[in-house]
């Protein structure tokens, strides 16, 4: 919210909680944009909250995502180091299993009238802050508690591979000429 108003957006932004698998709260077609950021490799159900999403969005809306590839690199980087050795975030907030490959993203997003194209997803990767002040008073803060200081990590960057994290879009199928959204593939022409 604070970023929003520093950028003069607070009066077009509008923040709200809710559940991914249920969006009643949000009529149909409500959205031009949805925002999935550290969300999908968290969801038991994931066909579901794709649904819930393409029916708030308006045709020609778009979703963002990032989320994490499943392979060997990802559990390595999101399970071994960001949980078990430098509990960056808590013991078994992954689940390796619910890692999203690329082209499984692509696969769901297409099934529920989704325009995707894998190619557009881009590697993301946290850059390292090597300022040896910021470096020193986080180790003295840490040494009295017996554990290991933060790492010095600071935004993500925009990396060439798709091995770990990835961000992507999809823009929901605009209007056909018989008046709907791109309809789920699993779906034939009405009758």
């Amino acid at each position: 919210r604070a970023h929003a108003r520093a950028r003069g957006l607070a009066d077009r932004t509008v923040f709200a909680a809710g559940d991914a698998y249920d969006l009643s709260a949000f009529p149909d077609d409500s959205f031009d944009g949805v925002l999935m950021a550290d969300v999908m490799e968290h969801l038991l159900d994931l066909p579901a909250a794709v649904a819930e999403v393409r029916r708030v969005l308006k045709p020609g809306g778009v979703l963002v995502f990032d989320t994490i590839n499943r392979t060997y690199k990802s559990y390595l980087a999101a399970i071994v180091l960001a949980e078990e050795v430098l509990q960056l975030v808590p013991p078994r907030v992954h689940d390796w299993r619910l890692f999203l490959k690329p082209h499984e993203a692509a696969f769901l997003l297409q099934a529920n009238g989704f325009l995707v194209d894998t190619a557009q997803f881009r590697g993301m990767a946290p850059t390292v802050e090597l300022d040896p002040r910021k470096l020193l008073r986080s180790a003295a803060r840490a040494l009295p508690s017996g554990k290991l200081p933060p790492p010095p990590l600071s935004h993500f960057v925009e990396v060439s591979s798709l091995d770990v994290n990835y961000l992507g879009w999809a823009q929901l199928a605009p209007l056909s000429s018989g008046g709907a959204a791109g309809a789920p593939a699993n779906e034939g022409p009405p009758a």
